[in-house]
């Protein structure tokens, strides 16, 4: 697909971490006499402890914390009030306040797709407990578009994250964040405590991590099975073996086990160092200065289960100490994930996790939220590739000679948009959409189209349709949402591959003859003219009566189970038949067949139902215009009869002076093919009856195209 690099406007991801604990580059920034500091930005401040999890107030709205231990303040921004403004060394400004303890320093930002160094957030300590400055600034920005073939970066949404400690007791101190970046003002109260228990035991294993973080990996083991191999985030962990010191014997087993969240071990992370130094507050390995790299089958070995979830490691001298690292995929989404460690002896004499406790586990538990993301969404550009125009069974209508549809005014089409999404790959956010109009003179019906993954059903997408007046038109708006759902449904890390349809309903209520409608906006791949004339029906008004018809048999979307097929589904067909619409006498137990003359479908048993009624007519298309319709009971009003495939039935009706209204399911292919059912009949004679008065035909089909216009479907990597 070509993209028109002065059309598209992109997503920006910016990783923007000012925390004490990662690598930072310092760079010197030339000044932009142009450049803006954004007011009114900053739109949340969140307090998170050091596992990612968000710190819950007490009943006095008080956060009681550890003084000394590490936290986290996450802040939320929102650009959006600068769409198409924002330029290099844009800047906001504010201030952590006292008594926070925060280290200087600088973190370079960077886009998560491109990878082009798009910013940086510099943290400048005010001194110990006095808080510190933080600057955000933009930059690269042409690099950034130059890279995605974008001009304007907007709808940006985003946050980052400070790591603090409180290095005193306080009681119910208040803690403001109230500047101009601020879109309102944010207050918290803190009371912290110093931790007075005195240790008198040892550890034997511990671990913790779990955090997300950003970095590109891939997983050539995970790939080989099926797995999710790749992606932008992923979550560390760390355990600490026999702390302690003691000598647990030969070939010691570790035993790690994912205890929460859709995630997978990545095997090719997984990192084994021994020791002397280790202590109970050892929490990474650049500490442990005697480290010494071990290598697998000669200093241990571990075994992966099939689906990477757990792992058993066996360590061959007991008597040292030992520090593991590896990570695992993560979700990303705000959901907890957890691992739980086990340590036993090669006699399987399991170990307490201290020796002063009878736990004889470790279960770490972490959010999975990278603070650090800045987030654009992006007006879709050149995604529709097709306009179709379908009759009212679902079936492409075709053009004459000349390359007109003849319509019938006032009748009801369809529209079928078709659009590709695969120029996008790996870039797509929630929020992300395009909109185009329907031109006049179409009469749309307004609606709203849930867009489903075919295979996890999650909506991913909505297509709002708005009609601009009567046959002015509509606009029409596709945004995609709940991508983190389809992602942890499918286990992705990325999405890929979407393409989907949708359908709009439409008339045109006046004659016209060989009138262009044209859809050739930016949203279109290629421009699309169609060519309509419009006739009205001048038929005399009908002394005739209608015995039998049907309609129906368009693909629907909803789930279903049938214990009589043995199966179930997520797409039908649905039909309605009429019968006796002119009020006719046929007389004792007559006999209506129906049967499956096209497409590889079964009537679906459970679905079936019968109405009698007085109000029938030969325009009635659903029960619920048949204000006077009675359900009735099988066995007693009716009696029906299956053939042994379900492919067709026969119902015989007592009573042949009523009317009567059946709707059933069928099951549908949903690809595209033809489908059809044949209907008639018979008096209890054997007498055929025509499906109307004035005409000869003994049976009445009806044939549609079976294909559900309403999804969006992606892949995953």
């Amino acid at each position: 697909m070509i993209v028109n690099s002065k059309q598209l406007s992109r997503k920006l991801f910016l990783s923007l971490m000012a925390i004490c604990s990662i690598f930072f580059v310092s760079v010197v920034s030339a000044g932009n006499v142009g450049a803006t500091e954004l007011q009114n930005v900053i739109t949340d401040v969140k307090l998170l402890d050091g596992n990612d999890t968000a710190v819950t107030v007490d009943s006095n709205n008080v956060y009681q914390l550890r003084t000394g231990q590490t936290y986290r303040l996450r802040f939320e921004f929102d650009l959006s009030a600068y769409d198409g403004k924002l330029q290099n060394d844009d800047t906001f400004s504010f201030q952590l306040p006292a008594p926070l303890d925060v280290s200087s320093a600088t973190s370079q930002l960077y886009d998560r797709t491109t990878g082009t160094n798009v910013g940086e957030v510099v943290t400048t300590s005010n001194g110990s407990g006095a808080g510190a400055t933080v600057t955000v600034t933009v930059k690269n920005l042409e690099t950034y578009l130059a890279a995605t073939g974008g001009n304007v970066v907007k709808n940006v949404l985003g946050d980052f994250a400070a790591n603090f400690k409180i290095d005193q007791d306080l009681t119910n101190h208040t803690v403001s964040f109230d500047s101009s970046v601020m879109k309102n003002a944010v207050t918290q109260v803190y009371t912290t405590t110093s931790r007075t228990a005195t240790v008198t035991g040892y550890e034997n294993f511990a671990q913790n991590g779990g955090q997300a973080q950003y970095g590109s990996w891939f997983s050539q083991t995970l790939k080989n099975n099926n797995l999710t191999n790749a992606g932008f985030f992923y979550s560390q962990w760390r355990a600490r073996i026999n702390t302690g010191a003691q000598n647990l014997g030969a070939n010691v087993l570790v035993h790690d086990e994912v205890s929460a969240g859709n995630i997978h071990y990545i095997p090719e992370s997984f990192e084994i160092y021994s020791t002397a130094m280790l202590t109970q507050r050892t929490s990474g390995v650049a500490v442990l200065t005697d480290a010494v790299k071990l290598t697998e089958g000669t200093d241990y070995s571990i075994k992966w289960n099939a689906n990477f979830t757990s792992f058993d490691l066996t360590l061959v001298d007991g008597s040292k100490q030992y520090w593991i690292v590896y990570k695992t995929t993560t979700p990303n989404d705000g959901s907890l994930v957890a691992n739980t460690l086990s340590v036993s002896k090669a006699d399987g004499t399991a170990l307490t996790q201290r020796n002063d406790n009878t736990r004889t586990y470790a279960k770490q538990e972490s959010t999975s939220l990278y603070s650090g993301t800045m987030v654009g969404n992006s007006d879709l550009k050149k995604v529709l590739t097709k306009v179709k125009v379908l009759n009212g069974n679902d079936t492409e209508q075709n053009v004459d000679a000349n390359g007109i549809y003849q319509l019938r005014t006032h009748e009801t089409y369809k529209l079928r948009f078709e659009f590709d999404l695969s120029n996008y790959d790996g870039k797509l956010n929630n929020g992300d959409k395009f909109s185009f109009n329907i031109p006049q003179p179409l009469d749309i019906t307004n609606e709203t189209v849930q867009l489903h993954d075919s295979d996890t059903d999650v909506v991913i997408g909505e297509a709002a349709i708005v009609k601009n007046g009567e046959g002015l038109g509509a606009t029409v708006t596709v945004t995609l949402k709940n991508l983190e759902e389809y992602l942890s449904a499918t286990g992705g890390q990325s999405v890929v591959g979407v393409a989907g349809d949708f359908a709009a309903y439409f008339k045109i209520d006046k004659d016209i003859t060989d009138y262009s409608v044209s859809y050739n906006s930016d949203v279109m791949k290629e421009a699309v003219t169609h060519r309509y004339t419009t006739t009205s029906y001048n038929g005399k008004a009908a002394t005739d009566y209608e015995n039998f018809a049907q309609n129906g048999g368009q693909a629907q979307r909803g789930k279903w189970s049938s214990d009589a097929l043995g199966t179930s589904g997520k797409f039908y067909s649905l039909w309605r038949v009429r019968v006796n619409t002119g009020k006719q006498d046929f007389g004792t137990n007559f006999v209506v067949h129906d049967e499956v003359t096209k497409g590889a479908i079964q009537y679906i048993p459970e679905s079936l139902e019968v109405y009698s009624t007085a109000k029938l007519t030969d325009r009635t298309s659903g029960t619920g215009l048949l204000k006077d319709a009675v359900l009735l009971k099988a066995g007693k009003d009716y009696t029906v009869k299956w053939n042994a495939t379900y492919t067709a039935f026969d119902i015989v009706f007592p009573d042949g002076k009523k009317q009567y209204w059946i709707t059933y399911k069928t099951t549908t292919p949903n690809d595209g093919s033809l489908i059809a059912n044949s209907l008639s009949v018979t008096k209890a004679d054997g007498t055929a009856l025509t499906q109307r008065s004035n005409n000869k035909r003994t049976v009445s089909t009806q044939e549609s195209t079976s294909l559900y216009s309403g999804k969006l479907d992606g892949q995953y990597n």
